[in-house]
């Protein structure tokens, strides 16, 4: 039991204390509002472990595996672990398999990090100092420890998934039944089918982490970003982290099959790796420091409720009073306010998701705040993109993008503070200035000179104007820069990358691989006065096929009234040259604009949705397919290129092979979707909502009458050595796209380092460095771009690769690749357009 002289209060008043401090104590949970978790509600999951331990040790029969790993370790550190992994699972919005499965994970670790010290306690001690040093995450320290461990005989024996999961069912159920915080809820059904169960916060929890403002370093990320220079990586197990054995933990590319580590293995050996890891070094070696200005910003419009595009909120959507009618309604109208009722929970459910990561966010980025500069550890994936490891990174939404600078600062000189000006102006998108001619931004900038200026200095008070902005936080950041320069001149020192992104990354590599004039011009392969526009191009041709529909008058009504605008189409565009169809086409125009309103309608913004009662299911379907036939008309040559792709990946599949190829940096891919065994496997989680009166046969229930929900879950095993045919052609044309940005985007780090430029800060398709070497980055993207086509024939040699692969017979049904067209690809070195 502990006192409330031992917990720290937060509470700005003695009422507003007292009101909580009674709330929490009517819930049976002690103590102030940050320490809850780790001194409130801790001891009460504790108690309920002790007593289910103590409860299942003395039943008769064949004890559950569980029962040996949770008696042989101290209830806290599990009760902690359940805590910390459930918190994550509701704002990763994880299904409770998986938790269950995460915290069977980190428990197994504990259990073995703990039997490790009592055998070789000097061993321990010392490894565990080591990691210490090396690693800020618990999580990841531990795991650090067992890699060396493993060379000196006290080896890791993991669990598989249904142990991790049998333990991680009994943690997660002692959460459940005794902190009042969590709940099991279900998802709609999906294509008829019944989706995972999900973990939320009950009303009591979500005002509790609501109010965790201070200090939230219970709820621990399990990467974050680093205090010193990250290891080079020389190997794929080399990098990141400093001592060569603990690198091992975090490999060069994620999730990698055994197929391509051992290729990527033998290319180490004989340098044909050397680009690939110098690319990524001098990324991660890039030092970072928060834009204290930028985090404040966002802090206070975060805790004002500001309503920004795309920034979370936690007010939370009020639910709809009893109807008093009910049995007047008819079937279709009670569906109705089913449906209302079902659109707020999830709505307050993806709130409490927001609210716990946007907490934790806030706190990565006032510990990094403390310091001079930190560091992001980056890795691959599987196509060669390079990612950052922490979960906090530039990655991310631009409000958390905006609040990354470099930790070195650099004087703007007279091209800074020209690429400052652009930066300002396509992060503002203001009169859609961003879609106009550099010299039309620079202009727009000058016209606007003193509101930019104010925005630099007063930010509280010209919030109005900066969060309306398209990217209003990075507008923001280009602002404050702005009133720096307009104080010091060229002299001035700025810290601000400037990004330089590609128009339409997926279609601009198709049609420089095929040489396509026609497509390459819609994305500026070509010059032009003003940038050419692809999303445009199709809204306008969309738009014409909806003025002729004489069949469909109030679906294209509702469209022509809304307005079919670039920003509605870009998605499906853009992920046309990564293989999406017309259904994926309409799911995206469902999440990207029909959820969103929905969720304006629930927040009050608008009283009725645009597109009708269904949610607008049906004007999204009819769009899709609208959309559909305009993208085939503007850059059919990506069409033929992906059909291409699809069919060398077919093929390979039919003689259970993986689809292979090396990209232009010299990093072999294997593209391989296995298909598993599945096993199903019941667990049984507390359901606060279920009493004994509607308990079913499948449930458990105890003599007090609790009530456990039985939950099916599906558990990979292992490989049953044959690919699964439609994965593999469905991912085949995105995943060799992706291979190739990312081939493009190291040729440019490289020539960027040889041309003493330093810092970077990239999102694949998105090229930013200080200011005032961006003129020259300008330049060695488009001509890295064009270097890499002249010299590669990328599709000539998927098909070379291909034909390799495949036996005598199968060699019989190989195409040839697509037949090239007139593009001129070094017209992309006159282009401003390209990537501006």
């Amino acid at each position: 039991m502990y006192s409330l002289n031992e917990l720290t209060m937060i509470s700005d008043g003695a009422k507003r204390w007292d009101k909580q401090e009674e709330q929490l104590r009517k819930n049976g949970i002690l103590g102030s509002i940050d320490t809850q978790i780790t001194k409130g509600v801790l001891p009460l999951v504790a108690h309920e472990l002790l007593t289910e331990i103590a409860t299942v040790a003395t039943n008769r029969g064949a004890k559950p595996f569980w029962l040996k790993a949770l008696e042989n370790l101290d209830v806290k550190t599990t009760s902690y672990i359940g805590l910390n992994y459930a918190f994550i699972g509701v704002g990763q919005q994880t299904d409770v398999t998986n938790i269950c499965i995460n915290i069977g994970k980190a428990v197994c670790i504990e259990l073995w990090s703990k039997d490790f010290e009592t055998t070789n306690k000097p061993l321990f001690d010392r490894l565990f100092n080591m990691a210490v040093r090396n690693h800020n995450s618990p999580r990841h320290r531990l795991k650090a420890i067992s890699a060396v461990a493993q060379r000196e005989g006290f080896g890791l024996n993991r669990w598989n998934a249904e142990q991790q999961l049998n333990v991680g069912q009994a943690i997660l159920n002692a959460v459940l039944h005794s902190s009042k915080l969590f709940e099991l809820f279900e998802l709609p059904r999906k294509n008829g089918k019944t989706q995972p169960k999900q973990l939320g916060l009950t009303e009591l929890g979500s005002k509790l982490v609501s109010e965790l403002t201070e200090d939230v370093r219970w709820l621990s990320p399990i990467f974050k970003p680093m205090l010193q220079k990250p290891k080079e990586w020389t190997d794929f197990s080399s990098g990141a982290y400093h001592d060569t054995k603990l690198a091992s933990l975090v490999p060069l590319v994620r999730m990698a099959p055994h197929e391509q580590k051992q290729r990527i293995d033998m290319r180490t050996k004989s340098g044909k790796m050397d680009r690939v890891y110098a690319s990524i070094n001098a990324i991660q070696n890039t030092e970072l420091a928060i834009n204290r200005t930028v985090y404040e910003q966002v802090k206070a419009a975060w805790h004002r409720g500001d309503v920004i595009k795309k920034f979370p909120r936690m007010k939370k959507v009020k639910s709809p009073n009893k109807v008093k009618n009910w049995e007047e309604l008819d079937t279709k109208q009670r569906k109705k306010v089913k449906k209302i009722k079902e659109s707020i929970v999830l709505r307050n459910r993806a709130i409490d998701a927001d609210i716990v990561n946007f907490t934790c966010d806030l706190q990565t980025a006032e510990d990094l705040l403390k310091h001079d500069k930190f560091y992001q550890p980056h890795n691959l994936d599987k196509r060669g993109r390079i990612y950052p490891i922490p979960t906090f990174n530039h990655q991310r939404a631009d409000h958390i993008r905006a609040m990354f600078q470099f930790a070195k600062g650099k004087p703007l000189g007279k091209d800074g503070a020209y690429w400052l000006a652009i930066s300002i102006a396509n992060n503002g998108n203001f009169e859609k200035v961003s879609k106009k001619s550099l010299d039309a931004r620079i202009e727009w900038v000058n016209k606007n000179q003193r509101s930019i200026y104010l925005i630099g200095k007063k930010p509280t008070l010209t919030r109005h104007i900066w969060q309306s902005a398209d990217k209003p936080f990075s507008f923001l950041a280009a602002c404050i820069e702005f009133a720096g320069y307009m104080e010091e001149g060229d002299e001035y020192v700025s810290y601000l990358p400037c990004s330089l992104d590609g128009t339409n990354s997926g279609v601009q590599h198709y049609c420089a691989a095929l040489r396509d004039a026609e497509g390459g011009s819609t994305v500026n392969l070509v010059p032009h006065e003003m940038p050419a526009d692809v999303y445009q191009i199709v809204a306008d041709n969309v738009l014409d096929q909806i003025r002729s529909d004489t069949e469909n008058i109030e679906i294209a009504k509702m469209w022509l009234d809304y307005g079919v605008t670039r920003s509605v189409v870009k998605r499906n565009v853009m992920t046309f040259a990564y293989s999406s169809e017309k259904y994926g086409f309409k799911q995206q125009q469902m999440e990207d604009l029909m959820k969103p309103l929905a969720d304006d309608v629930l927040d009050g913004i608008l009283s009725e949705h645009p597109f009708g009662e269904d949610g607008g299911h049906k004007a999204a379907s009819y769009l899709a397919d609208k959309v559909w036939k305009a993208v085939n008309i503007v850059v059919n040559k990506a069409a033929v290129g992906m059909k291409f792709i699809q069919r060398c990946a077919s093929l390979c599949a039919h003689e259970a092979k993986p689809l292979t190829w090396t990209t232009p940096i010299g990093l072999p891919i294997v593209h391989a979707y296995q298909q598993w065994d599945i096993n199903r496997v019941r667990i049984f989680l507390y359901d606060k909502e279920i009493n004994l009166a509607n308990a079913s046969v499948n449930s458990k229930v105890t003599p007090d009458g609790d009530v456990y929900k039985c939950i099916m879950c599906n558990i990979r095993t292992k490989p049953k050595g044959t690919i699964d045919k439609i994965k593999q052609r469905n991912a085949a044309a995105p995943n060799f796209i992706h291979s190739l940005d990312a081939s493009h985007l190291m040729f440019t780090v490289l020539a960027g380092v040889e041309d003493g430029i330093e810092d970077f800060l990239l999102i694949h398709d998105s090229f930013a460095t200080h200011m005032a070497d961006t003129q020259r980055f300008f330049y060695l993207i488009r001509e890295q771009f064009v270097a890499m086509y002249e010299h590669f024939d990328v599709m000539q040699d998927l098909h070379d690769s291909t034909f390799e692969q495949l036996s005598p017979n199968g060699r019989n049904n190989i195409v040839e690749a697509p037949e090239k067209g007139n593009l001129n690809i070094t017209k992309v070195l006159e282009s401003d357009y390209a990537f501006a």
